[in-house]
């Protein structure tokens, strides 16, 4: 076995390419089975009164799931790779997907050229940044407290923001 410091720059690459391809296919399809097989149980069942399963029941039957289920509609299979390409609107293409019941097999056909997409673009504009990320942050221990600090001041804006499902209406 070779060391870390004898590895290559395109093997690296390569296999964060094929971890980011394979990692961005099984997203995909859990989400596609996780919308598949909530809708089946919502439209079995209703919509449940509390925790996790009623929290997917309303992401399921939102506005976003609703345009992207509408756009599937019209674009067909098509809009699953290009879906890759976009930010936001990827889990909704393939949430609506799964609600729809579009065939497994053209589903995850339509997958593959959208994750080697995103893969190539994660890998090569991702490992540019992390470069330079990390070779701006190697002689400068400032830059590792600034970057954490901004972190968590994003968490804490976020969390803020983001409504609560759970809580009792007013």
């Amino acid at each position: 076995m070779s060391s870390p410091s004898s590895w290559r720059l395109e093997d690296i690459a390569l296999g964060v390419f094929v971890a980011f391809f394979f990692g961005s296919m099984a997203r995909g399809q859990a989400i596609y089975w996780l919308a598949r097989v909530s809708t089946d149980r919502a439209l079995a069942f209703g919509e449940p009164e509390e925790g996790w399963r009623r929290r997917i029941y309303r992401w399921l039957h939102s506005d976003r799931v609703a345009h992207a289920r509408a756009a599937l509609a019209k674009w067909g299979w098509p809009l699953v790779p290009f879906a890759y390409l976009t930010v936001g609107f990827q889990s909704m293409v393939m949430a609506a997907a799964g609600m729809v019941r579009m065939s497994w097999k053209v589903f995850t056909l339509a997958q593959v050229p959208g994750a080697i997409a995103w893969a190539l673009i994660y890998t090569t504009v991702g490992f540019a940044f992390w470069g330079a990320f990390f070779a701006a942050v190697r002689g400068n221990p400032v830059w590792v407290v600034l970057l954490l600090a901004v972190a968590t001041v994003a968490v804490l804006l976020a969390r803020r923001r983001r409504p609560r499902l759970s809580a009792p209406p007013a």
